[in-house]
């Protein structure tokens, strides 16, 4: 809207959002901080903070794995190996979790909602089933029963499962 307002590109509008010290109109300026301030959804301000619990939950899910003593290479060792999408955890040595094997594992400090989760499944879920088989999501702040099962190769718990068995403990 702003774009066609101001005839000026998507890309223009994104930066002065991101730093509206740049408009060179003052009323404008100080009306564009406080629609920043009030915005309880998609602030800039509000996309560190999720950005932070996200990164603070995922340091929560590697320290968990490393307690238990499991192998795997985190998100940031999949990228150096030159993968452009890649889960949080690539477990060297699957997981058997309820009968499911679990080869990846993906962290979301969030609530799973049907609408987000649809949207994970085809933007990142897909790909890692089929280039690296089955695999969990952990939806920190819980998941809509009805979830659990809309994806055969996708698992959804709350948090790291208690009980699991090594593929090794299985042969």
């Amino acid at each position: 809207m702003m774009e066609e307002l101001f005839s000026v590109s998507k890309q223009a509008v994104t930066q002065c959002v991101r730093d509206p010290t740049r408009i060179a109109d003052e009323r404008f300026r100080r009306e564009m901080i406080a629609c920043i301030q009030y915005d309880l959804f998609y602030s800039p301000y509000l996309d560190r903070v999720k950005s932070s619990v996200g990164l603070e939950y995922e340091y929560l899910l590697l320290e968990r794995l490393r307690a238990r003593g499991l192998a795997f290479q985190s998100e940031e060792d999949l990228r150096q190996e030159g993968f452009a999408k890649t889960p949080d955890i690539l477990l060297r040595v699957p997981i058997e979790v309820d009968g499911m094997v679990i080869n990846w594992i993906e962290s979301k400090a969030m609530f799973g909602d049907e609408y987000t989760f649809r949207m994970h499944l085809r933007d990142q879920l897909q790909l890692y089933v089929n280039r690296f088989g089955s695999g969990l999501v952990i939806y920190w702040f819980d998941f809509l029963d009805r979830l659990q099962g809309m994806h055969e190769s996708v698992m959804l718990l709350p948090t790291f499962p208690a009980e699991y068995r090594t593929m090794e403990d299985v042969s």
